[in-house]
């Protein structure tokens, strides 16, 4: 008696893996992100290109997706194993940064390596690489953490020279991240509550002196406090920005419609995009990003 063939499922396994809701959120910012990068940039067509600029962000995203392909291939336990590994590599491509004639300077700060047509920021990397070894050290030490002040304090030296590193380029921003990342990681990982409020405390306090000891830090600060004490000079591109905000109200002016982009909002279609989509789709458009992004936060914490 012959066998009769199976049909084949319409999916296969590891389609059926796939986290759809988390996938069509990160397509629908992806795709905004397209769409708004375009609005905010072709009307700098300095060198005659007015898709200059859309150019660049569609490589960027298709180097992005080709490394996301590619990092699914890798086993999770592959990354556990070379976490330390792979920390010491991103220490040394902060220090690569601060070699004389490969750093790149920009605005005052060194933070970038030169790789052809691309900047590469390397302090991008030591964000997620700082995550993975953080994550595989609790794991290994989950017991030392939790019973031992001197489980806690190891790791936290390692962190420090990236620390070190970061402030001499100088990137506090990267530096408030990685501390933030770190601490809460040890929260997870069991760490004493006495251990990480004091941990928490230190932080801030450090924090807060590097802002008065710094003129630049605390003019951020208190620029970013009160734009409008200074909307011509220190407080110019927040108050743009709340303009752009004003001026959408509830549903935006309309796609493409917006005034502030046009140079009057430094930076539109990088630092300030989210501005831009707040004067053109207005309060709706800029909680459906809000929204779209806590959707990836929910699922984030749901895998």
């Amino acid at each position: 008696m012959s066998a009769v063939a199976r049909p084949r499922p319409l999916l296969s396994a590891s389609a059926l893996s796939v986290d759809w809701v988390l996938l069509l959120a990160v397509l629908a910012l992806v795709g905004l992100g397209v769409v708004m990068v375009s609005s905010a940039s072709l009307h700098l067509a300095g060198s005659g290109n007015p898709f200059h600029y859309l150019s660049k962000h569609l490589i960027a995203l298709s180097l992005g997706t080709a490394a996301a392909l590619i990092t699914l291939q890798i086993p999770s336990n592959w990354w556990e194993k070379g976490s330390t590994w792979l920390y010491f590599l991103g220490l040394l491509l902060l220090v690569i940064v601060l070699i004389p004639g490969l750093g790149k300077t920009v605005n005052g700060a060194t933070r970038w390596v030169a790789i052809g047509p691309f900047n590469l920021q390397t302090s991008e990397f030591m964000k997620l690489f700082m995550i993975f070894f953080m994550a595989g050290y609790l794991v290994r030490r989950q017991v030392e953490v939790a019973h031992t002040v001197w489980g806690v304090i190891k790791p936290l030296l390692l962190l420090s020279l990236a620390v070190v590193l970061l402030m001499a380029q100088p990137d506090f921003g990267t530096t408030v991240v990685l501390l933030a990342t770190a601490l809460g990681l040890l929260f997870l990982g069991g760490a004493p509550l006495w251990q990480f409020g004091l941990l928490l405390l230190l932080a801030v306090l450090g924090g807060v002196v590097l802002v008065i000891t710094s003129p630049y830090r605390l003019e951020r600060v208190t620029s970013f406090l009160n734009p409008w004490a200074d909307p011509l000079d220190s407080g110019y591109q927040l108050s743009q920005a709340l303009i752009a905000f004003g001026r959408g109200e509830w549903t935006g002016v309309g796609l493409g419609n917006g005034i502030q982009k046009q140079f009057y909002l430094p930076e539109a279609h990088t630092d300030f995009i989210m501005a831009v989509i707040g004067e053109e789709f207005g309060l709706v458009g800029t909680l459906t990003v809000i929204a779209l992004f806590s959707i990836v936060v929910w699922r984030a914490f749901s895998i």
